[in-house]
């Protein structure tokens, strides 16, 4: 009898471990007849189980750049309209062709951010990057509303002094030698962020030691981190805030640290402007008290900012600001040095203009450095920090033009594929700024046919609200730099792209440093 009841058990535990192995068989089959159906759409399938795209990411990396699927699949087929894979047995389509981005970023309501996201979204909450709905409408009507062109112009003294007070300090500090010039950039990038935000210098401010700036820098590069973390995948949102891991655990308490550090200067300011009758320094120059003036005047409406909402768009606003444009500065210097030259002395011609304006810069100056301008456009096209949008998860299966996404989906738009696609860009893996300056032979017209041909800051209602501000901050910071300083790259340095929260250099870039005569 013993050995009948064992057999028994063992038979259940057989079939309970054959119909999971099934049921997760009949997952993959039915991902894959999904995956086939996209291939009618005009689309490229990349299909291996079990890890799929992650496999894909490694494997490419290896060899020197992560996303290059999204390059070469583009020149073998430049009509593409999409690409389909998957991670794990969650199907993942990349739009491609721009009338299909078009129609996904114009009307987003029928998706969210990916759970994946869920640890930035600890951090980030109501911020405009993870809110959405009428939530959503209310922070972008009333940041637009504050977030005006005058406003930005009156920050260019800022931005002018902060740069060069950043690099002076850092360059000698370290003699300039052995300069991570990545993090000199983001340095600076994440200093205006604060100053343009609370229109407070932080130098001597501290958080555990360590500057504000550097860290909410770790804790976004932590959350990054733990967003393809198994106890995120596996257990979602619920794993990471019960602190499964180590990583998890740091992560709520420098998080928790720094949201503690921000509601205190919220606090600070708040009882500025109640001492001060309400007026903020010269008129409300800088983004908090702006943002708390328009919470007094919209007190106990709809529109209403609680101070947990402002503290969550900062945050939001320093991811955005901090990362993307040091990232891009970042790479403009990379690409500089390995132009010819010519376009570096034209360059550098433009630079000397808007450095010796220093803190008298003007938008007629700025908008006279066409050089620049195009140069910086390049640099966005072939190595841009955000590649992609932060992918976002069908809610109910519907169609776009004639595209049908299953509920499930997860779904992003493949701006690097449109990047490189020989279409649209004469030699795409070239760097040439002159592709963007009208009336020269190497113009590429076919790329202004369509604006959604090249969206480095996406398109459509969900645009990034600090794309100019972003644009205007690499022309200063990186002239001031230029005209100051010569610099030079390790000759045996071989750029390599790795798979990241944004799109950037696998190993870091140092550079020597020294400054001009």
């Amino acid at each position: 009898m013993a050995i009948i009841f064992d057999l028994s058990w063992l038979q259940i535990l057989f079939t309970v471990i054959g119909l999971f192995v099934l049921r997760v068989i009949w997952k993959y089959v039915k991902l894959w007849i999904y995956l086939q159906s996209l291939k009618k759409k005009g689309g490229v399938v990349y299909f291996n189980p079990p890890l799929g795209l992650g496999k894909k990411f490694a494997d490419d990396e290896k060899n020197g750049d992560a996303y290059a699927w999204f390059k070469e699949t583009v020149q073998k087929n430049p009509d593409l309209r999409l690409l389909a894979s998957h991670f794990a047995d969650t199907p993942f389509v990349f739009i491609v062709d721009p009338v299909l981005i078009k129609a996904f970023l114009t009307d987003t309501s029928k998706s969210v951010k990916a759970s994946i996201l869920s640890p930035l979204k600890l951090i980030m909450r109501e911020g405009l990057l993870f809110s959405h709905g009428n939530q959503w409408k209310k922070h972008r009507k009333s940041i637009s509303t504050i977030f005006r062109y005058d406003f930005i112009t009156s920050q260019f003294p800022t931005i002018v002094k902060t740069a060069r007070h950043i690099f002076t300090r850092e360059i000698e500090a370290q003699k300039g030698k052995h300069i991570h010039i990545l993090d000199l950039y983001q340095m600076i990038t994440g200093e205006l962020v604060f100053r343009i935000f609370f229109g407070e210098d932080l130098e001597g401010a501290a958080i555990d030691g360590v500057p504000p700036t550097s860290y909410l820098a770790e804790i976004l590069e932590l959350g990054g981190v733990i967003c393809r973390s198994p106890d995120n995948i596996l257990f979602g949102e619920k794993g990471v805030k019960l602190g499964i891991s180590k990583r998890s655990r740091d992560f709520l308490q420098k998080s928790k640290r720094f949201v503690n550090f921000c509601k205190e200067m919220i606090a600070n300011k708040k009882k500025k402007l109640e001492e001060g009758g309400g007026k903020g320094g010269k008129g409300g120059s800088d983004l908090l008290t702006l943002m708390l003036q328009d919470q007094k005047q919209n007190k106990g409406t709809p529109d209403e900012f609680t101070d947990e909402e402002i503290l969550y768009e900062f945050i939001t606003f320093f991811f955005a600001g901090m990362d993307t444009t040091g990232h891009m500065i970042a790479m403009a210097t990379y690409f500089l040095a390995k132009q010819s030259e010519e376009v570096q002395r034209a360059v550098m011609k433009e630079a000397n203009e808007l450095s010796q304006a220093g803190v008298d810069i003007t938008s007629e100056l700025l908008n006279k450095c066409e050089i620049i301008h195009a140069f910086l456009k390049e640099t966005l096209r072939l190595a841009s920090p955000a590649m992609f949008l932060l992918p976002r998860e069908v809610t109910e299966g519907h169609s776009i033009e004639d595209l049908t996404l299953m509920k499930g989906t997860m779904v992003n738009t493949a701006f690097i594929t449109n990047n490189y696609n020989p279409r649209l860009y004469k030699d795409p893996y070239k760097f040439n700024m002159h592709r963007w300056i009208q009336g020269h032979p190497d113009f590429d017209e076919g790329v202004n046919k369509n604006p959604f041909n090249f969206t480095p800051f996406s398109a459509g209602p969900r645009n990034c609200i600090g794309q100019h501000l972003a644009i205007i901050e690499g022309k200063i910071i990186w002239s001031l730099f230029l005209s100051t300083y010569n610099f030079t790259i390790p000759a045996n340095y071989e750029m390599k792209y790795k798979f990241g929260t944004l799109y950037e250099p696998k190993d870091i870039l140092y550079l020597d440093i020294e400054k001009k005569e």
